[in-house]
């Protein structure tokens, strides 16, 4: 399987940058690499190149959607790109597309309805620690240990009682537990049967 070498691409209009930048900075907080443009491009270097390859080395593609509507890079490059790695990757890789709304933004845009399609996150404010979590949580995924349920492992028991037709179960565990009977409790016993 292929190792990503970025855990969430950051597709955002540039208008939203300052809001972005702060997640991604939380994000590095929790031990997530996020792939965000300003640290990845450079000078003379080719956009397009570099989009497509951080989408493809990503794990996660997080589209996030602010009130500035949404800018040409996210709209005419980034957005197909996401999609295309889903389409591609999501059955061998795992690869996972989450929406992000922006404080300000209520709902996914009837424009981009097959956004719809995944559970989205909304930031109600630029430091919605709840809805951090939720990202982080998404970017994170359900990894394949996380999914079974754990097995319980008892001890084998250096006591291993096995019934004597001749003893009553009183009789039988105070001879395993080398407790001298109590006849009073053996005689109730006998009486209530």
């Amino acid at each position: 399987m292929h190792q990503s070498q970025f855990d969430v691409f950051l597709a955002h209009n540039s208008l939203d940058k300052p809001e972005v930048r702060a997640i991604a900075e939380e994000l590095k907080q929790h031990n997530l690499k996020p792939w965000l443009d300003e640290d990845q491009i450079f000078a003379g270097d080719n956009i397009h190149k570099l989009v497509f390859q951080g989408i493809s080395q990503s794990k996660v593609g997080a589209f996030f959607i602010g009130q500035n509507g949404l800018g040409t890079f996210q709209e005419n490059l980034e957005l197909g790109g996401i999609i295309q790695c889903f389409l591609k990757k999501h059955e061998q890789q795992g690869f996972r597309v989450i929406p992000v709304l922006l404080p300000g933004v209520s709902d996914i845009p009837d424009s981009l309805y097959y956004l719809s399609q995944w559970a989205w996150i909304k930031f109600t404010s630029s430091n919605d620690q709840a809805a951090l979590r939720k990202l982080i949580r998404g970017i994170r995924g359900r990894e394949p240990e996380a999914q079974e349920q754990p097995v319980i492992q008892i001890p084998d028991s250096p006591f291993i009682i096995q019934p004597q037709p001749t003893q009553n179960a009183l009789e039988l565990l105070n001879s395993h537990l080398n407790v001298q009977p109590n006849t009073s409790a053996i005689e109730a016993v006998k009486h209530l049967r």
